[in-house]
């Protein structure tokens, strides 16, 4: 995401976002070609062990609904909790937010570094925001269009039950949407959070995890979602990339997130403080002298 320098409000910051990324499809240099098929490459991956262990899935989907029935109350409580934390609007909302508020500040008032660290935040906030909410739309489209049954429905119709466009909860299981968030916070983890990405890995295998338990889902519904959030993050990444936003070659075959300027300002004296001042300097009402460029 790129804050404009020439003029303030969201128009003009919208108007700055679009400007950059046709600069950026009009550049006329070799396409990092080793980049792409990275992305390519570990999308096939995805594919084939999604595809393996979908069928090892199928397998465990009937033993899936023993699992939810026999587990401990204690350990049903806490697969409770950790699945209404992976609700996806625990990540939509705040990165929503925080795009939309960078995107009201009048950027001009905001000396040059500082304005650059907030625009890589905006534009690492937008990849998660588009990441969940775009995988999100994608997996709710395909749970009309297979209409599987939930586990709730297993004495009736078994583990195979199939009535599509029911536009109802129970028929709603293929793929898990809690799944698909998971997929994306992995990729999120591992792109944006290179540091953290054993903690994303760990909650979001959790989150999948407990919607068996919570009896939600079968195990093949979660690795189609796990599936589906990884595939559509790791094409969004590319996506960015090529617009120039918020992410970076590195090498070349694999890409890392922008952070340079955010890390040159937080290494300085009282840099966190003055990242928070320029953020408030941005979205103040009053008027300031706008500084250079």
């Amino acid at each position: 995401m790129t804050m404009s320098a020439s003029g303030g409000g969201l128009r003009a910051n919208l108007a700055g976002v679009a400007s950059h990324a046709r600069r950026a499809a009009g550049r006329r240099t070799r396409p990092p070609r080793r980049v792409d098929a990275m992305i390519v490459s570990a999308a096939a991956v995805t594919l084939v062990l999604a595809a393996a262990i979908l069928a090892v899935g199928l397998g465990l989907d009937r033993r899936s609904i023993a699992i939810a029935q026999d587990s401990p109350a204690p350990v049903i409580a806490f697969f409770a909790v950790l699945s209404e934390l992976g609700r996806s609007y625990w990540t939509l909302v705040p990165s929503g937010l925080l795009v939309l508020l960078l995107l009201c500040g009048d950027w001009r008032r905001v000396e040059p570094r500082a304005r650059a660290a907030w625009a890589e935040i905006g534009a690492l906030a937008a990849f998660i925001f588009g990441a969940v909410g775009g995988a999100a739309i994608l997996v709710n489209i395909a749970k009309e269009l297979v209409g599987r049954g939930r586990p709730q429905t297993f004495g009736e119709i078994g583990w195979l039950g199939f009535e599509p466009f029911r536009f109802d909860w129970t028929w709603q299981s293929f793929p898990s949407g809690h799944s698909t968030t998971a997929g994306a916070l992995l990729v999120i983890g591992a792109l944006v959070f290179p540091r953290r990405q054993g903690a994303f890995l760990a909650f979001g295998l959790g989150v999948a995890i407990s919607r068996v338990f919570v009896g939600a889902h079968y195990p093949s519904d979660i690795i189609a979602g796990l599936a589906v959030g990884i595939l559509f993050s790791l094409w969004l990444a590319a996506v960015f990339r090529r617009c120039g936003w918020g992410f970076a070659r590195h090498g070349p075959d694999s890409i890392r997130a922008r952070t340079a300027a955010l890390r040159r300002l937080l290494a300085r004296p009282r840099g966190g403080r003055a990242l928070l001042a320029a953020l408030g300097t941005a979205l103040s009402l009053r008027q300031a002298p706008i500084r250079g460029r």
